[in-house]
């Protein structure tokens, strides 16, 4: 139980889940009468926790305690009918009700020094039983029967885990690490029971101090001395005032334009509450606007969560209410669009002389780069969306880490060609931004269209071209069906982002 309870623990560090079922085995000879029939009587146990990170270990233990028990007392019910009851939607890629499974055995064999490799199953270790000798024969399986498996043997006074993984969901390194970090949790749960539950560590000291290490130097080259994303916006800012920031259609704003409109917003926003961990909403049409809108949530502390315009009123009004949005940034053009909800809403279009009257200096910040900086939510392909929380740290170790593949400089003209709300945005926003380069906004029919794509990037002469590889295949056929490649000759880096495979 204390294993099983510590092995849930470390799966719901690892993905969040606070919901985890993880199947169990039992030997099904609960009779006396068993004991000396041969044949197969093992039956599959599901076993749930629901756990809290505000808990200690021992609450969670108790709670396994009782689910174990519970467990236990029907592990006669077949599994089969079991599954079958549930109506269990079958994927022939994965066994039905849990993907992890934890065993234990334990050995009942005492005082033979071949016991602990006898019980581990390695080829060639033996034990003499009154004169029979076993000898053990590791059979190899070339198919994990589940996604992760943690296999226990008690020897002893000694404890053996192994883990069977899906080497097309983990690799070695990534499995290390887990067995790794459930030792040091197994050692903070004994030293310290009561612990709450987030609080556990899974590096020890040493690997902690290395990895940190590992990690300073890997942004020991960040060209920002800034800690978050509108501080080392505000020095480009001055750097280059005059400079274009963000191109839409006709409009053209510089710099020292964008930085001091998202410093009046962002100043009306701290009046209603916004600050630091605040989430606040935007939804709005591709425009300038939306670049001061992102910029204002920042600059006043909070993290900004982006709403499609052309998401369902169904799916926003879930994203408003998972997300706990309290301040919502529109325009007073999309109100029919957005359903009833609490937030208070702030309309740049129709409230902007109410805005402007806002001192347009720079904020004084409080953030730190652990910070969120924006929250993106996931297609809802699974059939409930879920947030992803990213920092500013996240962002700004992002262009660092490729500073020397791309050498980015205040010459390039980007695109936004993607959705703000789609994560590969946060690279074209603050890549463009970030290097003093100019943002051209792509409307959205024409991000549509690779024919009119085509020309917007020869007329504003984009240098960093960002494109998923449809939407990149699409263009190349523009190009050579118009027979002529001047216009998108002053492209020097197209960067395709294959989202199976994490590719560039």
């Amino acid at each position: 139980m204390a294993l099983l309870a510590a092995f849930q623990t470390l799966l719901y560090r690892y993905t969040g889940q606070e919901d985890i079922l993880i199947g169990s085995v039992t030997a099904g000879r609960t009779r006396a009468e068993f004991a000396r029939l041969i044949g197969y009587f093992v039956n599959p146990l599901v076993l749930r926790a629901t756990i809290s990170s505000d808990a200690g270990f021992d609450f969670l233990l108790a709670h396994v305690r009782r689910s174990v028990l519970d467990a236990f007392e029907h592990q006669d019910y077949p599994f089969s009918i079991l599954v079958e009851r549930l109506q269990v939607v079958r994927d022939p890629s994965r066994a039905p009700l849990f993907q992890v499974m934890f065993s234990m055995h334990k050995a009942h064999l005492p005082g033979d020094e071949g016991l602990s490799l006898f019980a581990l199953g390695e080829a060639g270790a033996r034990i003499n039983l009154g004169g029979l000798e076993m000898e053990s024969v590791a059979l190899k399986r070339r198919v994990a029967q589940f996604d992760l498996t943690l296999m226990i043997a008690e020897a002893g006074e000694e404890l053996y885990a192994t883990f069977e993984y899906n080497t097309d969901l983990f690799d070695a390194a990534t499995i290390r690490q887990m067995a790794q970090s459930f030792r040091t949790l197994l050692d903070a749960v004994v030293a310290n029971p009561a612990e709450r539950i987030s609080r556990l560590p899974l590096l020890d000291r040493e690997d902690f101090l290395r990895k940190g290490a590992k990690a300073r130097s890997a942004t020991a080259f960040a060209p920002w001395r800034e800690k978050t994303i509108h501080h080392a916006f505000e020095r480009q800012a001055k750097a280059t005032p005059e400079a274009t920031a963000v191109v839409s259609g006709e409009q053209r704003l510089s710099y020292r334009e964008l930085n001091e409109r998202a410093n009046s917003l962002a100043r009306h926003l701290r009046r209603l509450g916004v600050g630091p961990e605040s989430l606040v909403g935007i939804c709005m049409e591709r425009s300038a606007e939306m670049l001061v809108g992102l910029l204002a949530i920042l600059k006043a502390g909070g993290a900004y969560v982006p709403l499609d315009t052309s998401y369902p009123p169904e799916r926003v009004a879930f994203l408003l209410d998972d997300a706990r949005v309290e301040v919502l940034v529109t325009q007073a053009s999309l109100l029919a669009q957005i359903p009833a909800h609490r937030a208070k809403l702030v309309y740049i279009d129709r409230d902007w002389k109410d805005i402007e009257r806002e001192s347009c200096n720079n904020l004084d910040s409080f953030i730190s780069p652990d910070n969120a900086a924006y929250v993106i939510y996931t297609s809802g392909s699974t059939g409930r969306p879920k947030g992803v929380v990213v920092s500013h740290y996240n962002v700004l170790s992002l262009f660092a880490a490729t500073k020397s593949w791309f050498e980015f400089s205040h010459r390039d003209v980007w695109t936004l060609f993607h959705s703000y709300a789609f994560d590969f945005s946060v690279w074209e926003l603050w890549g463009a931004l970030l290097h003093g380069g100019r943002l051209v906004i792509v409307p959205y029919f024409v991000s549509r269209t690779p024919e009119a794509f085509r020309e917007l990037l020869g007329n504003e002469g984009v240098t960093v071209l960002n494109q998923t590889p449809t939407a990149f295949y699409q263009l190349i056929e523009a190009d050579r069906a118009a027979g002529e490649r001047r216009q998108v000759g002053q492209l020097r880096l197209a960067v395709a982002l294959h989202l199976g495979r994490g590719e560039r």
